[in-house]
């Protein structure tokens, strides 16, 4: 099946094509115009570098933030208009588990065997380029491949934290089998009482809140003697992007787990603001 991933909870588009598991064009715009501008043309210029016509795409997926409030709704309210005039299926994917997955998948378990498509490169460290022909699978024992903060060695957690402006942050908390708390809407202080251990920070509120996350891991291990730790992702992996939400995405479609796109409403957690059914954990 072809089917298109829209992100548009960040100040960055991120728009992907897949047919089925493989992605074959993804572009992540920042543009100086107005999304409801922007999206259209992007759409366009993709399936044309790919040769597929828009009546082929078999679904849609849409990041449901948490994030920009028009961003998302603009996002949703393209994604809707087009399964409602195809009759595909739609499916809704939070924007923190985005995030969190571009980490987990940056990180290939102890010897995995990785495929590549023909004559397909891989990139290893320092600019060096492996070609591995004809389907052919390589071994790679208790390494990293393109690892997400310099130094990193291991982490026990990953902490998702997105800037939600008010002195508040967008979080949830994941570790290797997944998210392992609720969304969250909630004071740096008060996240911080959640995490413990060797924990991996990710997202844009880094720029805010890193000096004080890592005084607050400073003063905790001197007081409890402890070995917990706080490691930092670079800033490329801050952001959601849809050629990584295409993999959550291409599951719930194989499995046929499609949203209502009717009712299919963003993650806001701003209550106050608007009305929202918030993403419950391990739910949709």
């Amino acid at each position: 099946m072809y089917f298109l991933s829209f992100e548009t909870s960040t100040k960055i588009f991120s728009l992907a094509l897949n047919k089925d598991e493989r992605v074959l064009r993804y572009r992540n715009i920042k543009s100086a115009l107005a999304l409801e501008d922007s999206i259209l043309p992007a759409i366009d210029r993709m399936l044309d570098s790919a040769g597929v016509k828009f009546f082929q795409i078999d679904g849609f997926a849409i990041a449901l933030g948490p994030g920009s409030f028009t961003s998302l709704r603009v996002g949703l309210a393209t994604v809707k208009a087009f399964a409602m005039a195809t009759g595909r299926p739609v499916v809704g994917i939070p924007s923190l588990d985005i995030i969190a997955q571009t980490i987990l998948d940056l990180s290939l378990p102890n010897n995995k065997n990785l495929s590549l498509p023909n004559n397909k490169y891989l990139s290893l460290p320092n600019n060096k380029y492996l070609s591995l022909p004809n389907n052919k699978n390589m071994s790679f024992p208790n390494v990293f491949i393109g690892n997400p903060v310099k130094g990193f060695d291991q982490y026990d957690e990953i902490c998702v934290i997105c800037d939600a402006r008010r002195e508040k942050v967008y979080a949830a908390l994941y570790d290797l089998k997944g998210r392992q708390s609720d969304f969250l809407l909630t004071p740096l202080d008060d996240l911080l009482e959640k995490v413990h251990g060797r924990t991996l920070f990710v997202g844009d509120a880094l720029r805010v809140y890193r000096d004080s996350i890592e005084e607050s891991y400073k003063k905790y291990a001197g007081k409890k003697n402890s070995a917990c730790k706080c490691l930092f992702a670079d800033e490329k992996w801050w952001y959601p992007q849809a050629r990584v939400m295409a993999a959550l995405a291409y599951e719930r479609f194989r499995n046929k787990q499609y949203d209502d796109a009717a009712n299919l409403l963003p993650l806001y957690l701003y209550p106050q603001d608007c009305q929202v059914s918030q993403v419950k954990k391990h739910g949709r």
